[in-house]
């Protein structure tokens, strides 16, 4: 999908800021380390390994694959790319970390014909 203004990078920062208001206004101070769940899809399990190495050699850790042709697949799958790779990181929330993180994701997810999905973090007071 084209875009003039915002682009991925950008918008992806916007939903970064709505991840860490969220957590916030419901107490969550951000300074507490915890598992950052990042979301990329991808046509095959193929792109997926491709993903993946290239993720892991950037410090993230795998955490899950789901096949949207297999069953129920995860959000944001779609018929063109409906292998879902679900990364994690143990980060302490704050903005750059995230939006460094998403770009370096950004950036793979391209690499490999596939979307990055953005990331999504537990509550931690």
């Amino acid at each position: 999908m084209e875009r003039l203004y915002p682009d991925e990078y950008h918008l992806q920062t916007l939903n970064n800021m709505d991840i860490i208001d969220g957590l916030a206004r419901q107490g969550d101070k951000g300074g507490k380390p915890r598992d950052v769940r990042f979301f990329l899809h991808v046509r095959s399990t193929t792109e997926l390994d491709l993903c993946r190495e290239a993720a892991e050699e950037s410090g993230f850790e795998y955490a899950d694959t789901t096949d949207a042709r297999e069953g129920s697949g995860m959000d944001g799958a779609t018929d063109d790319r409906p292998v879902t790779l679900v990364l994690k990181k143990q980060l302490a929330l704050n903005l750059d970390a995230l939006n460094a993180d998403a770009a370096l994701l950004i950036d793979i997810a391209n690499r490999y014909d596939g979307h990055f999905d953005g990331c999504e973090a537990d509550l931690v007071k």
